[in-house]
């Protein structure tokens, strides 16, 4: 059985002129986990100061981008040595842990709903707001979204460069020694609901041809107009 994927899909972006470009030529940009790792780690360090303290956070910390993005394992550093003319050379290092990474390409969607949750569906016709979490709108004030997913679906897995797909588990946090992978972040990027497809390592856009047929452009207010009906 093949795995899971959400009814609706959402991006969130500042420029409404590129999302109607992405719905004219269905041209997606695949970002590396790397890049999402260097654009900003503050906000995780600043979590856990809040955290510590037991103290909630504040809510304009913006939790966008993951310095555990790709994070594969993590082990402590107790000692580096050096070998110079056959003598080892030892000393403590500032480095506390080592940091291994999968550098995958990735790319990420807000999961609008579950495409298997049939909860509250009987025979009769059952009409839902559909709602979202407005710290997305931290992304940007325009959005594409996608409502066909299941012919969405077979368009990008018609491309043959998708190496893996799947919704994002948010855990309390990274333990050393553990294994993890590109579907695993830290619960503080909860509120993005992830869905994400994993590309081969040198795809760095896909093109699905017009899109216009299963998705549009909306501003983030007209989600809030959204019904959904269940028949």
């Amino acid at each position: 059985m093949s795995k899971k994927y959400p009814q609706l899909l959402l991006r969130f972006e500042k420029n409404e002129e590129k999302l109607l470009n992405t719905l004219k030529e269905g041209i997606f940009r695949i970002s590396s986990s790397k890049r999402y790792r260097e654009l900003e780690d503050k906000d995780l360090k600043v979590y856990k100061k809040y955290q510590k303290k037991n103290i909630e956070p504040p809510k304009d910390l913006r939790y966008v981008s993951d310095p555990n993005e790709g994070l594969e394992n993590f082990k402590p550093i107790n000692e580096i040595s050096f070998k110079i003319d056959n003598e080892f050379l030892k000393l403590t290092p500032d480095v506390s842990y080592l940091k291994i990474y999968s550098e995958e390409q990735i790319l990420c969607f807000y999961n609008g709903l579950n495409h298997y949750d049939e909860t509250g569906i009987n025979n009769n016709n059952i009409m839902q707001k559909f709602t979202y979490n407005k710290e997305m709108n931290k992304f940007g004030e325009f959005c594409l979204f996608i409502y066909n997913t299941d012919e969405f679906h077979k368009r990008i897995m018609n491309t043959r460069q998708v190496k893996d797909y799947n919704y994002v588990n948010y855990i309390n946090d990274f333990i050393e020694n553990n294994t993890y992978d590109n579907f695993i972040k830290h619960k503080i990027f909860s509120f993005q609901q992830e869905y994400r497809y994993i590309f081969n390592n040198y795809t760095n856009k896909i093109k699905l041809g017009s899109i216009e047929d299963i998705a549009k452009v909306v501003h983030v207010d007209e989600l809030e107009n959204i019904e959904i009906f269940f028949r």
